[in-house]
């Protein structure tokens, strides 16, 4: 079954297995209702990982997240599985933008490009950053539409369909996600490892039906 225990004796990892040193840091980041529930946080402890160190996981932004929202339950899987991981390791938790914008659209890179920007400036930076949220990125957008336009399908038309899907997506440009992309290297020169979670492609199965011009339009 899908527990930290198996989980960690499938990659050899001993299940008591802590950070020693008082300052190694990680750090979860997430925007829009981004965060986390303590009482739940415990009670994965007491299931999952009694070794959880409580003491050691704390807020690095004013922002706390707004429990219910979509990327409030990101941020709980989170902080569950990386101080289930990092045992006893100083584990933050940022949200940097509680904009609705950017926890579905375009507004998400915008908030990631200033984070990181930010973040690798700084004159402390965490061991650890781990990311799960995202979306296609500006490219793979721009590819999508211009095949669809091959078919008759007009290219604005697409381009307003798939800036309104959900979490489909959130990058303005290329030239945004290449700024990302500099920051990212900048953390990584810095020392600090960057873990960008696989998953489900995000939320699209969210995709509504496309109404728009051209010969194959449905």
């Amino acid at each position: 079954s899908y527990t930290i225990s198996n989980i960690k004796d499938a990659y050899g990892i001993p299940t008591d297995y802590q950070a020693s040193h008082p300052d190694t840091t990680q750090m979860v980041w997430g925007p829009g209702t981004f965060g986390y529930s303590k009482a739940k946080l415990e009670a994965h402890k007491i299931a999952e990982a009694p070794l959880i160190n409580m003491d050691k996981i704390q807020f690095w932004t004013e922002n706390h997240g707004t429990p219910g929202g979509d990327n409030f339950g990101e941020g709980q899987l989170d902080v569950d599985m990386i101080s289930s991981f990092g045992l006893n390791v100083t584990t933050l938790v940022a949200n940097t933008n509680t904009s609705a914008s950017t926890e579905e659209t375009t507004g998400f890179g915008a908030a990631l490009l200033n984070f990181l920007t930010d973040l690798s400036s700084r004159e402390e930076v965490p061991h650890v950053l781990s990311m799960s949220l995202g979306s296609l990125s500006s490219a793979s957008c721009n590819l999508l539409c211009s095949e669809a336009a091959k078919t008759g399908i007009a290219l604005t038309d697409c381009q307003a369909y798939i800036s309104e899907q959900r979490q489909v997506c959130m990058y303005l440009s290329d030239d945004q996600t290449a700024r990302i992309n500099t920051a990212l290297q900048v953390l990584g020169a810095r020392g600090v490892t960057v873990m960008g979670s696989s998953g489900d492609g995000g939320s699209h199965f969210s995709f509504g039906p496309f109404q728009g011009s051209g010969d194959d339009a449905a």
